[in-house]
């Protein structure tokens, strides 16, 4: 394998846990509101099926944000510090 096949590998893998991720972290949070009757006990129960689109609509929009803010282009010798950086 090349370096440029080896970015490009590892550029996808971190869109791909990206929106792992971030999928990961609706269910978690919809089971969490479902368990902690907090600020008021839910009235209307639903599944999260129905909340499908929205997570997928979620995803879509933070993986496009990240794109947008150049979070998956890395340029050459790019340090550790400088990437650190550029997540915050």
């Amino acid at each position: 394998m090349t370096k440029q096949q080896i970015r490009n590998l590892y550029s996808i893998s971190l869109v791909f846990l990206d929106g792992l991720m971030v999928a990961a972290a609706f269910v978690v949070a919809f089971r969490l509101r479902q368990r902690i009757p907090w600020p008021a006990p839910l009235v209307n129960e639903t599944p999260i099926n129905d909340y499908s689109a929205l997570m997928f609509a979620l995803i879509f929009g933070i993986l496009i944000v990240l794109f947008f803010y150049r979070q998956y282009y890395m340029p050459r010798a790019v340090s550790r510090v400088d990437q650190f950086y550029s997540v915050f």
